[in-house]
Parts: C-alpha cells; sequence; structure tokens
C-alpha cells in the first residue's frame, strides 16, 4: 500500500511541477508581448509627436544649417 500512496504522491508533484513551469513560461510569454507592444505605442507616439512638431523642426534645423 505504501508503494502505490508513493507512487500516486509522486505522479501528483510530477503534474504539480510540470503545471507551474508552464505557468511560469506562459507568464513569460506575456510579459514579452506587453514589451513588445509598450514599444510599438512609444513608437507610434514619438511620429505622432515628430508630425505634429514637423514645421517647427524643420524651421529649427534649417536655422542652424
Amino acid at each position: 500500500m505504501n508503494a502505490i500512496r508513493k507512487r500516486r504522491h509522486a505522479l501528483l508533484e510530477e503534474k504539480r511541477k510540470k503545471a507551474e513551469l508552464e505557468r511560469l513560461e506562459e507568464l513569460r510569454r506575456l510579459k514579452e508581448e506587453t514589451m513588445k507592444c509598450n514599444i510599438i505605442s512609444q513608437r507610434i507616439l514619438l511620429q505622432e509627436f515628430l508630425l505634429s512638431q514637423e514645421q517647427t523642426l524643420a524651421k529649427t534645423l534649417e536655422d542652424k544649417i
């Protein structure tokens, strides 16, 4: 009986560890995706800002050159 209990316990522990590893991997993937989305949104905001300041920037650069 003890052997069966030990085997069940070992199987449950193995299943728990596998589930934990899968959860950590999913969290890592979600973090990567979030970082990508943040970078893309920052690029869009920068582009919009530069487009809104296009004339001012062009005049400033023209004056410096």
